[in-house]
């Protein structure tokens, strides 16, 4: 892990904090650059896939709460849900190309 050189997570080169809303604007700026503008995905999406995945390697409901910034555990423990979707491994035999 690198020096921490400011006490915000997302800052600007000179260690200054991004206003509010510049996380969506360069959310939707990087969208158009990819030719994604069309597609549906919010900056509440990101978050709750990266609870989910922090989830699965073994985090803690409550450091999930704290790193999501949600009030109560029980919301982050349902931004986990909505994206934790069991699925079951199926093995398929192809018949041999003649």
């Amino acid at each position: 892990m690198g020096v921490v050189k400011s006490r915000y997570p997302f800052h600007t080169q000179e260690e200054k904090p991004y206003a509010t809303n510049c996380i969506l604007k360069a959310l939707k700026a990087e969208k158009r650059r990819a030719k994604l503008a069309d597609v549906e995905y919010s900056v509440t999406d990101i978050r709750a896939k990266a609870l989910t995945v922090a989830k699965r390697t073994g985090y803690h409901i409550e450091a999930l709460q704290a790193a999501a910034a949600q009030s109560d555990a029980n919301v982050a423990e349902d931004s986990v849900k909505i994206r934790d979707v069991s699925v079951s491994h199926v093995r398929l035999t192809l018949p041999l190309a003649r």
